[in-house]
Order: C-alpha cells, then structure tokens, then sequence
C-alpha cells in the first residue's frame, strides 16, 4: 500500500464526514417535512383556540424572541410555517419541555447552534396553552403567507 491511495482515502473520509456533519446539522433545522401538504391539511386553525393562543404568545412574551412572517429574526427562528416544517408531536413536546430537548434532541440542539446558543426558555406551558399557541402561529402563519402573495 502506498502513501498515496492512504491519503487519497483519508481526505475522502475527511470530506465526507464534513458533508455529513454539515448535513446533519442543516437538513433536519431547514428541511421541509415530505408530507408538508397532509401536515397543513390536516392542521384546521380552530378561531377560538387561535384567540386563546394570542393571549399565551402576548403574556409568556413569545413576541420578544420570535415573530410569524416578520421576514426578520429577533433572537429566535420565525415561526411563520412552522406546522409545515415540523410534525405536530415534535412541536407539543417542544413547547413543554425545550430544556430537555436542547440536550438530548438533534434538531434542537442544530436550532440552539445555528441562534448563538441562546436557549429556549421552559415557560411551563400547559397542555392547552400549547395547543392555543400551535393554532395562533397556523393562523398567523396564514396571514403571513397571504400578505407575502403565498410564498411565506
């Protein structure tokens, strides 16, 4: 065995790992669900649910750290969409306990990376106030890609 082929080998490996690491990193914050469409779908915003979620997002101050189709980041990701980016049980268990997820979660700990380390605070939501949140952000979400001709 040569050198050469054992470097060769070597700075294949390297890149690869690389690409993956990159990958693995990226693909799972940014990537679109493969069945977005049956997510949306089968997400029907409930008004008095979504009224509900308002009060949550304005009393827990969700606003500070994130907007819904604001187009610009505050300190947290843009929540615009995101019930088409994310399955429903992963962002329930998100919104109750992001503390435990941002230790033992890929996507989360990608998510906490790629915002300069600035975590997601456990604000004890209950059950309901997580469901009013999802249905805020799916109507706000609306709006948002309504106001944007339907690219948000």
């Amino acid at each position: 065995m040569t050198v050469e082929p054992t470097l060769r080998r070597a700075a294949i490996a390297a890149l690869v790992a690389l690409c993956g690491a990159a990958l693995v990193r990226a693909a799972p914050v940014h990537a679109q669900s493969s069945n977005a469409t049956e997510t949306k779908a089968a997400f029907a915003v409930d008004t008095a649910k979504a009224r509900a979620g308002a009060g949550v997002w304005e009393a827990k101050a969700c606003g500070a750290c994130h907007g819904i189709g604001a187009k610009q980041v505050v300190v947290g990701p843009d929540l615009a969409g995101v019930l088409e980016r994310r399955e429903r049980a992963w962002l329930e268990r998100w919104l109750k306990e992001p503390d435990v997820m941002q230790r033992s979660d890929s996507i989360a700990k990608a998510l906490l990376a790629e915002y300069n380390n600035i975590p997601m605070p456990n604000l004890g939501l209950t059950d309901a106030e997580i469901e009013a949140l999802l249905h805020y952000i799916a109507r706000e979400s609306e709006k948002a890609r309504a106001a944007s001709g339907g690219t948000s």
